[in-house]
């Protein structure tokens, strides 16, 4: 979450909502939320996911499962 003095220094704006950032790479991967592109998907159950971090959260809960 982004204060409201970050929001008007950042460099980087969706142009979708209102996000922002100071960093590129962040821009393009938040960007992919809008896409509806999922290429990451978990090997355990499928279920796909924008971001590779928000795969690799998933695929630890598989391993907390009995």
């Amino acid at each position: 979450v982004i204060t409201r003095h970050e929001f008007f220094h950042a460099k980087f704006k969706c142009s979708l909502c209102p996000y922002s950032t100071n960093v590129k790479t962040n821009l393009k991967n938040h960007q992919l939320t809008h896409s509806g592109l999922r290429p990451f998907t978990c090997s355990t159950c499928g279920k796909c996911f924008s971001q590779k971090g928000n795969m690799k959260q998933h695929e630890i809960t598989h391993m907390l499962k009995p």
